[in-house]
């Protein structure tokens, strides 16, 4: 009986660090702070500015190119004069000494390429859609992400709360049996098994104390501030959003409470990127299709020449008009070595793997979102039940306390009970934050489109 002092003194300290009072968080500013911080969202917002310049890049294929280009050149004939200009293949071999200049502006404009150019517009606003759905999903994700962080570590802060009311109960009912054994009226047996519900106790709330720290620390790589667990409140999320409140009935939320009962496949982020993707890559074969076909460039060059035997300067102020010509060019490819087939076979095949892939995503959400949706449903009946226990529960516990202030009941049988009610306020605050986060949930997963949809659609 020499160890059960320390034990009492340890239970004390374990209590006394719930006492201090810190700053209280609410999920809104929490959350507000992570999508500000997040790293994830601001390479998603570059990438969108990315396929902006890619959309004016591929805009950029139906303006002609228009180059300017300057050549000065001396020549020295070695031969005293007595031989004739010759070209050999591309080379050419002057019959003079002389400097000259050359001056030329030349155009360069693709006439008609079946709708090629055209294709690459169309791959790079789809990209440009595509990168403003990845980033309304990866804050959607954020979102999720930061509802069940924070949801975490609300219940670890609430249980831990509720088993340091424990443990100040048991450690009082340890007190009372102490008193009790020693007057003679309780066996050591009943003592022992006391104290081993309070070292249980001790050793729950430092496990719990672990899992808050580890929730917090969660928050704070998300939002980069430091939160303390010994200080640290945390407030249900209903508290800045209103809208998760669960009906306190025992019926269904009505039609008007609960968002609607299925996604809207279409307006789906991730289903959405997938139909864009496929549409990129059926571009990408349209235009393999159409370099298989003549290609028309027109190309047209103007020239200024000046030349001198002698002075360079005089090729400068020399120069003249010389020369102006237009040219119509057709190409078109006979023979790749199939390379063009192969890669439309790849394509294809890519395109029916995207598809398999967007159904099995659009699954995934659609069961993702019933099953949060059938978890709200039942929210409202399962807290009106746990509401109506902890009413019952707090009658009895009422009426308890009647009978123990005339002594017609035992400050044990009181203490349990009041370690009931303990237990099923617990519960009902456990019920009350899931109902929240599936609500939560529900809203986010079936949220409007946001400015960069709204603006692709337009």
């Amino acid at each position: 009986m020499q160890r059960l002092p320390p034990l009492l003194f340890l239970c004390f300290l374990v209590v006394c660090q719930g006492v201090a009072q810190g700053e209280a968080l609410q999920f809104s500013q929490v959350l507000e702070i992570a999508v500000s911080k997040s790293l994830e969202l601001r390479m998603a917002e570059k990438s969108l500015a990315m396929s902006e310049a890619a959309i004016r890049e591929a805009q950029a294929e139906y303006y002609p190119i228009v180059s300017l280009n300057h050549n000065l050149q001396y020549d020295r004939d070695l031969a005293g004069g007595n031989s004739q200009s010759t070209q050999v293949g591309d080379t050419f071999i002057p019959s003079s000494t002389r400097y000259e200049n050359a001056i030329g502006v030349g155009l360069q404009y693709t006439l008609y390429d079946f709708g090629i150019r055209e294709g690459g517009v169309v791959i790079a606003s789809r990209d440009w859609e595509q990168k403003g759905l990845e980033y309304d999903k990866n804050l959607r994700e954020l979102k999720l992400q930061m509802a069940a962080t924070y949801s975490r570590a609300l219940l670890a802060e609430r249980e831990l709360t509720a088993d340091r009311e424990q443990l100040r109960l048991q450690t009082m009912l340890f007190s009372l049996q102490e008193k009790l054994h020693q007057a003679g009226t309780t066996p050591q047996t009943a003592l022992v098994d006391q104290a081993l519900v309070v070292a249980r106790l001790t050793n729950r709330i430092d496990g719990m104390e672990s899992d808050f720290a580890k929730a917090l620390e969660e928050l704070s790589s998300q939002t980069g501030a430091t939160y303390d667990r010994a200080t640290t409140v945390l407030r249900p999320m209903a508290d800045s959003l209103p809208e998760l409140a669960v009906p306190e009935a025992s019926a269904p939320p009505t039609a008007a409470d609960a968002p609607p009962p299925a996604l809207d496949e279409a307006m789906a982020a991730e289903s959405r990127i997938y139909q864009l993707e496929i549409e990129k890559k059926r571009q990408e074969l349209m235009i393999l299709e159409k370099q298989n076909w003549p290609n028309m460039r027109l190309s047209s060059n103007y020239y200024w020449y000046g030349s001198d035997p002698e002075n360079i300067e005089n090729s400068f102020s020399s120069l003249a008009e010389r020369s102006w010509s237009v040219r119509l060019t057709t190409a078109m490819p006979l023979f790749d070595g199939f390379k063009n087939s192969a890669r439309r076979a790849r394509l294809s095949l890519e395109m029916e793997r995207l598809a398999l892939e967007q159904a099995q995503k659009t699954r995934d959400l659609q069961l993702a979102y019933q099953q949060s949706l059938a978890e709200w449903r039942t929210m409202a009946g399962r807290l009106g039940n746990q509401q109506e226990t902890l009413r019952l529960v707090a009658d009895k516990l009422a009426m308890l306390e009647r009978l123990r202030q005339q002594a017609l009941i035992d400050e044990v049988s009181y203490a349990g009970q009041k370690s009931d009610l303990i237990t099923q306020k617990l519960e009902l605050e456990k019920l009350q934050t899931q109902g929240q986060l599936a609500r939560y949930r529900l809203l986010v997963m079936n949220a409007g489109v946001s400015a960069h949809m709204e603006k692709a659609h337009e």
